[in-house]
Protein backbone atom coordinates (compact mmCIF):
# COMPACT_ATOMS: atom_id res chain seq x y z
CA UNK A 1 0.00 0.00 0.00
CA UNK A 2 1.44 3.32 -1.08
CA UNK A 3 1.64 6.05 1.51
CA UNK A 4 1.89 9.73 0.73
CA UNK A 5 4.90 11.81 1.77
CA UNK A 6 2.87 13.67 4.40
CA UNK A 7 1.86 10.36 5.99
CA UNK A 8 5.45 9.15 6.17
CA UNK A 9 6.51 12.40 7.81
CA UNK A 10 3.63 12.29 10.27
CA UNK A 11 4.14 8.61 11.15
CA UNK A 12 7.91 8.56 11.44
CA UNK A 13 8.75 12.12 12.39
CA UNK A 14 5.86 13.91 14.05
CA UNK A 15 3.49 11.50 15.82
CA UNK A 16 6.44 9.87 17.59
CA UNK A 17 7.11 13.15 19.37
CA UNK A 18 3.63 13.50 20.86
CA UNK A 19 2.88 12.10 24.30
CA UNK A 20 -0.15 9.84 24.66
CA UNK A 21 -2.03 12.76 26.20
CA UNK A 22 -1.09 15.06 23.31
CA UNK A 23 -2.18 12.48 20.74
CA UNK A 24 -5.50 12.09 22.50
CA UNK A 25 -6.03 15.88 22.53
CA UNK A 26 -5.41 15.97 18.79
CA UNK A 27 -7.69 12.97 18.26
CA UNK A 28 -10.54 14.65 20.15
CA UNK A 29 -10.12 17.86 18.15
CA UNK A 30 -10.20 15.95 14.87
CA UNK A 31 -13.23 13.88 15.86
CA UNK A 32 -15.20 16.94 16.95
CA UNK A 33 -13.98 19.15 14.08
CA UNK A 34 -12.88 21.62 16.74
CA UNK A 35 -12.79 25.13 15.25
CA UNK A 36 -9.71 25.90 17.35
CA UNK A 37 -7.72 23.38 15.27
CA UNK A 38 -6.58 25.61 12.43
CA UNK A 39 -4.67 25.40 9.18
CA UNK A 40 -2.31 27.85 7.53
CA UNK A 41 -0.54 29.18 10.62
CA UNK A 42 0.90 27.81 13.82
CA UNK A 43 -1.44 29.61 16.20
CA UNK A 44 -3.94 32.45 16.44
CA UNK A 45 -4.55 34.80 19.36
CA UNK A 46 -7.32 37.19 20.25
CA UNK A 47 -6.64 39.92 22.82
CA UNK A 48 -3.25 38.32 23.54
CA UNK A 49 -4.69 34.89 24.32
CA UNK A 50 -4.15 31.85 22.10
CA UNK A 51 -7.52 30.65 20.80
CA UNK A 52 -6.44 28.28 18.03
CA UNK A 53 -3.44 26.27 16.85
CA UNK A 54 -2.35 23.96 14.03
CA UNK A 55 -2.18 20.18 14.30
CA UNK A 56 1.44 20.26 15.45
CA UNK A 57 1.01 23.04 18.03
CA UNK A 58 -2.54 22.20 19.12
CA UNK A 59 -1.66 19.25 21.38
CA UNK A 60 1.01 21.27 23.20
CA UNK A 61 -1.40 24.17 23.63
CA UNK A 62 -4.19 21.97 24.96
CA UNK A 63 -2.14 19.75 27.27
CA UNK A 64 0.28 22.36 28.63
CA UNK A 65 -1.67 25.61 28.16
CA UNK A 66 1.26 26.95 26.18
CA UNK A 67 1.39 30.56 24.97
CA UNK A 68 2.14 31.80 21.46
CA UNK A 69 5.95 31.92 21.55
CA UNK A 70 6.02 28.53 23.29
CA UNK A 71 3.91 27.14 20.46
CA UNK A 72 6.28 28.61 17.89
CA UNK A 73 9.21 26.98 19.70
CA UNK A 74 7.42 23.63 19.97
CA UNK A 75 6.41 23.72 16.30
CA UNK A 76 10.03 24.44 15.28
CA UNK A 77 11.41 21.68 17.54
CA UNK A 78 8.93 19.10 16.23
CA UNK A 79 9.64 20.01 12.59
CA UNK A 80 13.42 20.08 13.14
CA UNK A 81 13.35 16.67 14.84
CA UNK A 82 11.08 15.27 12.12
CA UNK A 83 13.65 16.37 9.54
CA UNK A 84 16.43 14.68 11.51
CA UNK A 85 14.40 11.48 11.34
CA UNK A 86 13.01 11.55 7.78
CA UNK A 87 15.31 14.02 6.02
CA UNK A 88 15.91 17.73 5.63
CA UNK A 89 12.98 19.55 4.06
CA UNK A 90 10.63 16.59 4.53
CA UNK A 91 8.54 18.13 7.31
CA UNK A 92 7.22 20.56 4.72
CA UNK A 93 5.37 17.67 3.04
CA UNK A 94 3.14 17.34 6.08
CA UNK A 95 2.61 21.03 6.81
CA UNK A 96 2.10 21.97 3.15
CA UNK A 97 -0.39 19.13 2.68
CA UNK A 98 -2.30 20.07 5.83
CA UNK A 99 -2.35 23.77 5.01
CA UNK A 100 -3.17 23.26 1.32
CA UNK A 101 -6.18 20.94 1.63
CA UNK A 102 -9.71 21.63 2.87
CA UNK A 103 -10.53 20.61 6.45
CA UNK A 104 -12.96 18.03 5.06
CA UNK A 105 -10.00 16.25 3.46
CA UNK A 106 -7.37 16.80 6.15
CA UNK A 107 -9.32 15.95 9.29
CA UNK A 108 -10.47 12.41 8.43
CA UNK A 109 -7.08 11.42 6.99
CA UNK A 110 -5.13 12.91 9.87
CA UNK A 111 -7.54 11.32 12.34
CA UNK A 112 -6.83 7.92 10.77
CA UNK A 113 -3.09 8.48 11.27
CA UNK A 114 -3.56 9.60 14.88
CA UNK A 115 -5.75 6.59 15.66
CA UNK A 116 -3.23 4.25 14.01
CA UNK A 117 -0.46 5.68 16.23
CA UNK A 118 -2.61 5.21 19.34
CA UNK A 119 -3.28 1.58 18.35
CA UNK A 120 0.41 1.01 17.58
CA UNK A 121 1.39 2.30 21.01
CA UNK A 122 -1.24 0.17 22.74
CA UNK A 123 0.00 -2.95 20.91
CA UNK A 124 3.61 -2.13 21.79
CA UNK A 125 2.67 -1.63 25.45
CA UNK A 126 0.77 -4.94 25.50
CA UNK A 127 3.72 -6.74 23.92
CA UNK A 128 6.08 -5.17 26.46
CA UNK A 129 3.77 -6.24 29.31
CA UNK A 130 3.67 -9.80 27.97
CA UNK A 131 7.44 -9.90 27.62
CA UNK A 132 7.88 -8.61 31.18
CA UNK A 133 5.43 -11.22 32.51
CA UNK A 134 7.28 -13.98 30.63
CA UNK A 135 10.63 -12.80 32.05
CA UNK A 136 9.16 -12.70 35.56
CA UNK A 137 7.71 -16.20 35.18
CA UNK A 138 11.03 -17.55 33.88
CA UNK A 139 12.88 -15.93 36.79
CA UNK A 140 10.41 -17.41 39.26
CA UNK A 141 10.96 -20.88 37.80
CA UNK A 142 14.73 -20.49 38.08
CA UNK A 143 14.57 -19.09 41.61
CA UNK A 144 11.46 -20.33 43.41
CA UNK A 145 10.69 -18.77 46.77
CA UNK A 146 12.22 -20.72 49.66
CA UNK A 147 10.03 -23.44 51.09
CA UNK A 148 8.14 -23.91 47.84
CA UNK A 149 8.14 -27.44 46.41
CA UNK A 150 9.97 -27.87 43.17
CA UNK A 151 9.25 -30.38 40.46
CA UNK A 152 10.64 -33.82 41.05
CA UNK A 153 13.30 -35.23 38.77
CA UNK A 154 10.62 -37.56 37.43
CA UNK A 155 8.60 -34.57 36.31
CA UNK A 156 5.52 -35.50 38.33
CA UNK A 157 5.44 -32.23 40.25
CA UNK A 158 6.00 -34.11 43.47
CA UNK A 159 8.52 -32.83 46.01
CA UNK A 160 11.80 -34.53 46.70
CA UNK A 161 13.75 -37.38 45.08
CA UNK A 162 12.73 -39.50 42.14
CA UNK A 163 10.05 -41.88 43.20
CA UNK A 164 9.38 -40.20 46.53
CA UNK A 165 5.71 -40.12 47.33
CA UNK A 166 5.03 -43.25 45.30
CA UNK A 167 3.33 -46.00 47.25
CA UNK A 168 5.38 -49.18 47.44
CA UNK A 169 3.81 -52.34 46.15
CA UNK A 170 2.19 -54.35 48.90
CA UNK A 171 3.17 -57.94 49.37
CA UNK A 172 0.39 -60.38 49.92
Amino acid sequence: MKIDAWQLVFRKGIAQQFSDEELDALRLALVSHDESLIQGKTWHAEHGVVVAACAIAYPWWQVYSAAGTELDDRFARVCDRAEEIVGVGEADHCTNWSDGQPREVVFPLLLREVQAEIVRRAAAAAAADQAAAARAAAAARRNPPSGEPTASPMGRGLPGRAGEGLRPKRRR
